[in-house]
C-alpha cells in the first residue's frame, strides 16, 4: 500500500512538475486565439488573469482587462483599430473558481486546463486579489485643505418615482438609493460635491445636503438654481460645506446642447481665502441619435451625438471667459460621455486642460464599465485642470465602488443599503492644496515631460534613473495603487518582489517631470 500511495505521489508530483509555464506577450493586444496552442493541455499561468464579464457558470476573462478603444487611443488610428480587434475577438470562458467573483477581479496563481480557445476550467485555488474591505476606504488624494468630488448619481430622485423609465419606481426603492448614495458621498468626506444626474428642483439637493450634514457633523447646503422639479430629467448641482467652503458670486448656467447640466462656480476656501472655478458637466449620451448627419454614429468609436458634445466642451470654454476677473484656477469635472481620446475631450486639452487621470493613473483609470456587448472599461467621468490649478492637485483617483458591481447590487435588485453600486459610475475624488502652487510637487504630480527619466533594464532589474527628490507610484493595471513612496536616488531599483506578477503602471515624479511607462513583473 505504500508503495502504490509513493507511486501516486510521485504522479501527481510529475504532473505537476509537467505542466508548461506560459508567459503571453503584448498583454494590449491579446486574443483567445493564443491558447490554440494548449488546447487540451493543463497550463500554469505566468501572468494574472482579469475577470471581464460575469456569466451565471463562471466568468469571462482573460490577462488583460478589456479597456474602452477611445480611452486609450485616438478614434481610428491604427492603434485604435487594434485594440477594437483584439476587444472584438471575444472572451474566453472560465469555470472552476467555485465563488462569485467581482468585474475587474484579479486572479493569480492560476492553473487552467484549456478546453478550447474560448473556454477553460481552473485547477486548483487561485489567489484572489479584491476584497470588499479593500474598496471600503476611499483612495487617499494626499495632502490637501480642499477635497472636491464629482459623481453621476443614476437618476437620483425625490419626487416623480416611476414616471420616467429610469430612475426609482417606488418610495421604497427611493429610500434605497438614498441611502447607498448618501454613504457613498459621506465616506469621502468631501469639502465640495459637484453631482450630475439630479432631480431637477431643489428636493433632492436639499436631502443630500441635509444628510451629509448629520452624517459628517459639518454643515452642508446647496446651490439653489431656481428650477422645478416639473420632469423626470434630470440637471447638474453643486453641494458644499459652508464651515469651510464659501460661493464667490452666482452660477452661471449653460444651456448650449443639454440644458442645466453645464454649471461653473467660483468658490472660496475660508480659511485661506483662496478662490477657484469648478465646473460640473454632464454632455449628451452617445445613444439613441439619428441616422445620418453629423450627430449619428460615425462609426469611429465615439458613438452618436460626438458633434454635439464637442459644441457643448466648447462652450465650456466659452463660458470660462465670464469668470477670467474672478480667479484664473479652474477644475472642471463631470460625466462627459466622452473617453479619454474622443474629441471634447482632445477639445478641452487643446485649450490648456491637463487630464488628471492620465496625470496620476496613466492608461489604467477607469470609472465606468460599460456593459453592452464588450464589457469595456474606461473613463466618462473626468477631473481636468487648466495650468495654475494643476499646480495646486495634491492627487485624483476615482473610487472603484459602483463600476465594477453587478446591476444586481442596485437600489433596482438589493435591499442592501450600503455604498456599493450606488451608481453606475464611480466616484471622482480631486485633492487640492489652494494656495500652494508646488503642491504638486510635493504629493509627486511635477510637470508632465518624459524626458528627464529614464527607466531601464539592468540585468533582469527595472532601475529608475535621475529620481532626485522624486516620488515612485505603481498601480496595477486596473488602476489600484500598490507602491507609493518617496525617492531620492540617481539610480532606483523598483521593488519588483512586492508586486504580483503582470503588468503594471509606473508613474515616476523626479526633476520636475513625470513619466509613464508599464513594467511586466513575471512569476519568481
Amino acid at each position: 500500500m505504500r508503495k502504490i500511495f509513493t507511486l501516486i505521489c510521485l504522479a501527481f508530483i510529475t504532473l505537476a512538475s509537467a505542466q508548461e509555464s506560459v508567459t503571453f506577450s503584448d498583454l494590449r493586444y491579446w486574443t483567445p486565439a493564443q491558447l490554440a496552442p494548449y488546447v487540451g493541455k493543463t497550463i500554469r499561468l505566468t501572468q494574472p488573469w482579469f475577470v471581464n464579464q460575469l456569466s451565471g457558470s463562471g466568468f469571462y476573462g482573460g490577462p488583460r482587462r478589456l479597456m474602452a478603444p477611445t480611452n486609450q487611443a485616438r478614434p481610428l488610428t491604427d492603434d485604435y483599430k487594434r485594440i477594437v480587434s483584439a476587444n472584438n475577438a471575444g472572451l474566453v470562458n472560465v469555470t472552476g473558481l467555485g465563488a462569485t467573483p467581482r468585474m475587474g477581479e484579479m486572479l493569480t496563481d492560476l492553473v487552467i486546463k484549456v478546453n478550447s480557445t474560448n473556454s477553460v476550467s481552473i485547477v486548483g485555488t487561485p489567489q484572489r486579489h479584491y476584497t470588499y474591505a479593500e474598496m471600503d476606504t476611499p483612495p487617499n488624494v494626499g495632502n490637501c485643505n480642499v477635497k472636491v468630488c464629482c459623481m453621476n448619481l443614476c437618476y437620483f430622485l425625490v419626487e416623480n418615482l416611476g414616471s420616467g423609465s429610469q430612475g426609482p419606481t417606488s418610495s421604497s426603492q427611493q429610500r434605497i438609493q438614498y441611502l447607498k448614495i448618501l454613504e457613498a458621498l459621506s465616506a469621502v468626506n468631501a469639502d465640495i460635491y459637484a453631482v450630475c444626474e439630479i432631480e431637477q428642483g431643489q428636493g433632492a439637493l436639499e436631502k443630500l445636503a441635509n444628510g451629509l450634514t448629520q452624517e459628517l457633523g459639518r454643515k452642508f447646503t446647496y446651490i439653489d438654481d431656481g428650477m422645478s422639479a416639473s420632469g423626470t430629467w434630470t440637471k447638474s448641482g453643486y453641494i458644499y460645506c459652508s464651515d469651510r467652503i464659501e460661493r464667490t458670486g452666482s452660477m452661471d448656467n449653460n444651456n448650449i446642447g443639454v440644458a442645466n447640466r453645464k454649471k461653473l462656480q467660483a468658490f472660496r476656501h475660508k480659511e485661506s481665502g483662496e478662490v477657484f472655478v469648478l465646473g460640473v458637466n454632464h454632455f449628451k449620451a452617445k445613444v439613441n441619435g439619428p441616422t445620418s448627419g453629423v450627430d449619428s454614429d460615425q462609426g469611429d468609436g465615439q458613438g452618436a451625438f460626438n458633434n454635439a458634445r464637442t459644441i457643448e466642451a466648447q462652450s465650456v470654454i466659452n463660458s470660462l471667459k465670464k469668470f477670467a476677473s474672478v480667479d484664473p484656477d479652474v477644475l472642471l469635472m463631470g460625466d462627459l460621455n466622452a473617453y479619454a481620446k474622443e474629441d471634447p475631450v482632445i477639445k478641452l486639452i487643446e485649450a490648456g486642460f491637463k487630464d488628471l487621470h492620465q496625470v496620476f493613473h496613466a492608461d489604467s483609470s477607469y470609472s465606468y464599465v460599460y456593459s453592452y456587448n464588450s464589457y469595456t472599461a474606461g473613463y466618462l467621468d473626468h477631473a481636468l485642470a487648466n495650468a495654475t490649478m494643476a499646480k495646486q492637485v495634491t492627487g485624483m483617483a476615482a473610487w472603484h465602488i459602483n463600476s465594477d458591481e453587478s446591476y444586481r447590487n442596485s437600489y433596482k435588485y438589493s435591499s442592501q443599503t450600503d455604498k456599493f453600486r450606488s451608481s453606475d459610475h464611480d466616484p471622482i475624488i480631486v485633492g487640492l492644496r489652494l494656495g500652494d502652487y508646488n503642491a504638486n510637487e510635493d504629493s509627486g504630480t511635477g510637470n508632465v515631460g518624459a524626458d528627464a527619466l529614464a527607466l531601464v533594464n539592468e540585468n533582469g532589474q527595472y532601475v529608475l534613473k535621475g529620481m532626485k527628490q522624486g516620488r515612485l507610484r505603481i498601480y496595477g493595471i486596473t488602476g489600484q495603487l500598490e507602491y507609493d513612496e518617496p525617492v531620492d536616488s540617481e539610480s532606483f531599483v523598483i521593488p519588483i518582489d512586492d508586486l504580483t506578477p503582470g503588468v503594471h503602471i509606473i508613474n515616476a515624479y523626479g526633476s520636475g517631470r513625470v513619466m509613464q511607462n508599464k513594467i511586466l513583473v513575471r512569476n519568481k
